[in-house]
């Protein structure tokens, strides 16, 4: 699922990829990516690092109740930064859903897409 990611249906946005990547040195600056398929060996202190894809989305993102959205960030599962560009939903800094700059955001990504 590297390459070829799990799709979304009904307007639902695509997965992102899996990846698999070690950090070595002292700081851990130095980066490997592994490919999907491959037998190696970890040092001491090595760090390494597994990101799954997860699933595809369901439906359209836009059309995501705005609470919904705002429970997800409050949560962790989506940033307050995603949010906005994604879903279109202005969470404020107090965690709350802005609903002017969520009209005016998904009104925004609306004519970006037409």
């Amino acid at each position: 699922r590297e390459k070829v990611v799990p799709w979304g249906v009904f307007g639902g946005l695509d997965a992102t990829g899996s990846s698999c990547d070690v950090y070595r040195g002292p700081d851990h600056s130095e980066r490997v990516h592994l490919p999907s398929k491959v037998t190696t060996f970890l040092q001491h202190r090595d760090h390494l690092r597994t990101e799954t894809p997860g699933g595809g989305g369901w439906g359209d993102p836009l059309e995501r109740p705005p609470a919904l959205v705002e429970r997800d960030v409050r949560e962790g599962l989506v940033s307050a930064a995603r949010a906005a560009s994604v879903y279109g939903v202005v969470v404020g800094a107090d965690g709350v859903v802005d609903a002017a700059g969520t009209d005016a955001r998904r009104a925004e990504l609306r004519r970006a897409g037409a």
